[in-house]
């Protein structure tokens, strides 16, 4: 499991236990209100009404306590208002069956309202003349208990949408910088090097980026020396350091490659050119004069040859340099190699005039196949 996942389950866990405990604490508390208010409202009513009956004149006149007592009963929210004499006899009842609705059933079986009976003694003159009780509606305390807990349900819900978008919102913007510390390593291993410019809020993640950063500027910098390192070893061990070509070390590597692979570059065709007099050339017209003409050399078998695929231009030693061309016939190398042969001997009248008095070319070319060997490719060569 992510971070990111564990992190919202145990924030959203723990949001969600406060915000239920916080609407449970609401909804008591509004349950207490309402049992005190329904107390409270048929208190108030006894003891009023209780007053309004004591002012009747004559205790026989029952019409106008009957009167008195609907308008009150008619006006609230009550279940039962009766009148009773000092015997405990009925004198006048109004009674209101308890019908609750758009209240859930579930509801009214799971909140259980205590509904308490309020008496008012009634005094006529300085006589005691009965009592009065007084039962609120519990009906209505369960409509405004659902409708409260509705609301809380409702306002709760909005809250914790908003709670947790916001969490949402927060965590993915701080774990951002994880998976951007996550592509810098996994660069690495492409040889690819990011520095995070972008820094992140949370001091934890700030941190541990600038440590990644400062980590990957190492490592780009150790791998550019190695790889410097390294390309410099292939060049002294692969390549011949007066004109920059392969040398024959690095022919007898790659040559079993090209002789043994499956596939069009297993034959081919092959040229080979030799020089004589080197030594006693820059003996007396100078090592400069030679340096220039090898230069030259190196110049036109690139611009003859470089256009073939996977062509190698090898210097063998200090006379001898050999071209494999891959797919290529040998009448097409023998073209090219006449032409090499016709610019050689205008590159010496064009360097120095004497020039052809010291050296001596022979070009060479043939077929090489498969079958063939490095040794046996090398003999024909010769």
């Amino acid at each position: 499991m992510s971070l990111f996942k564990q992190m919202v389950i145990v924030l959203g866990l723990f949001l969600g236990i406060i915000l239920v405990s916080v609407m449970i604490l609401n909804f008591k508390t509004a349950t207490e209100f309402v049992q005190n208010q329904l107390y409270t409202d048929a208190k108030n009513t006894a003891h009023s009404l209780g007053l309004s009956l004591s002012r009747v004149q004559d205790p026989s006149d029952t019409a106008t306590m009957e009167t008195m007592i609907n308008a009150i009963f008619d006006s609230g929210y009550y279940e039962r208002i009766s009148l009773r004499d000092v015997d405990g006899k009925t004198i006048y009842t109004r009674e209101n069956d308890v019908r609750i609705k758009d209240v859930p059933l579930w509801f009214v079986r799971t909140l259980s309202i205590h509904n308490v009976t309020v008496k008012s003694d009634i005094m006529i003159g300085w006589q005691r003349f009965g009592t009065l009780e007084v039962s609120g509606h519990t009906g209505h305390a369960y409509r405004q208990l659902y409708s409260t807990l509705i609301h809380l349900i409702q306002t709760f819900s909005l809250m914790a949408a908003v709670v947790f978008g916001l969490l949402y919102l927060l965590l993915s913007l701080s774990l951002k910088a994880l998976v951007r510390i996550r592509n810098q390593a996994e660069a690495i291993i492409d040889n690819e090097f990011i520095i995070e410019k972008k820094m992140p809020f949370t001091t934890e993640f700030r941190s541990v980026t600038v440590a990644m950063n400062a980590m990957v500027d190492k490592v780009r910098d150790i791998f550019e020396r190695e790889n410097e390192t390294l390309r410099r070893y292939q060049e002294l061990l692969y390549k011949d350091t007066e004109t920059k070509l392969y040398n024959r070390r690095y022919l007898a590597a790659k040559l079993p490659d090209y002789l043994h692979a499956d596939g069009p570059i297993s034959s081919g065709a092959y040229a080979m050119f030799s020089f004589e007099e080197f030594d006693r050339m820059k003996r007396e017209l100078g090592y400069e004069n030679y340096s220039r003409f090898i230069r030259r050399f190196v110049e036109v078998l690139e611009e003859e040859f470089t256009g073939i695929r996977n062509a190698m231009i090898v210097r063998l030693n200090e006379n001898d340099f050999l071209l494999i061309a891959p797919t290529v016939t040998v009448s097409d190398i023998a073209a090219g190699a006449e032409k090499v042969m016709e610019r050689v001997r205008d590159s010496m009248d064009a360097l120095d005039s004497r020039l052809g008095s010291y050296l001596a070319v022979g070009c060479g070319v043939g077929h090489y196949s498969a079958n063939d060997t490095p040794k046996t490719l090398f003999s024909k060569a010769d």
